[in-house]
């Protein structure tokens, strides 16, 4: 769970480099969907997590009552509640606003 979490964490910081790139150049970036877009064919931090989170149930390494998205299970939440945190903290690793 771990590794999968700061994998997480990376893949966000990976979004937020990518924006701030994106802004310097003049151009559009969809933060969002990089974060924690959900869909079935998402790429997004997010999606990845949860497709990774539910292989490791599926095969028995982690409990099946971590990835119940609709009754918002401790993994989705602690995922949700790190990009929350993360994108709170953008503008401390970002401070100056885009030209």
């Amino acid at each position: 769970m771990a590794k999968l979490y700061a994998h997480l964490v990376k893949s966000v910081y990976k979004c937020h480099y990518a924006m701030a790139k994106y802004a310097f150049a003049g151009k559009s970036f969809a933060e969002d969907a990089c974060e924690d877009a959900l869909g079935p064919e998402s790429k997004s931090a997010l999606a990845r997590y949860q497709a990774k989170l539910q292989k490791l149930i599926d095969v028995g390494y982690c409990p099946a009552c971590l990835g119940d998205p609709p009754s918002a299970p401790p993994a989705f939440t602690l995922a949700t509640d790190a990009i929350a945190d993360l994108d709170a903290r953008n503008g401390e690793l970002f401070p100056c606003p885009a030209p």
